[in-house]
């Protein structure tokens, strides 16, 4: 069985509701993913989608994931700009920046 944590917060407002601890978990069909059984508990259910569903609601993540992107271009676009008004050339730009720099404006956008 695959361990299931719950914050504190949500076992104090669901003890102040007087409401049982429980979960719905919704996969989709990758083989990657536990069997029905490895994560069957008395509290946690596990629900996975029929074949082919995941490519039908997969167009909802890309909205998601363009935004990001436009914001991350924007964020990049914006430190180019700072960085070239003082005589830096593209090139030296993106040699100066590093993976800790993309992380933070990915996590910013």
């Amino acid at each position: 069985m695959v361990p299931f944590r719950i914050c504190s917060i949500c076992k104090r407002h669901l003890k102040s509701q007087k409401l049982l601890i429980k979960a719905l978990i919704v996969l989709d069909n990758a083989p990657s993913h536990p069997s029905e059984e490895e994560l069957k508990d008395g509290n946690i259910q596990a629900v996975f989608l029929p074949l082919n569903v995941a490519s039908l609601i997969q167009p909802m993540d890309q909205g998601v994931i363009e935004s990001v992107k436009r914001r991350y271009r924007r964020k990049l676009l914006t430190a180019l700009s700072e960085k070239y008004g003082k005589n830096t050339s593209v090139i030296d730009f993106l040699k100066q920046i590093n993976i800790k720099d993309i992380a933070h404006m990915i996590a910013e956008s």
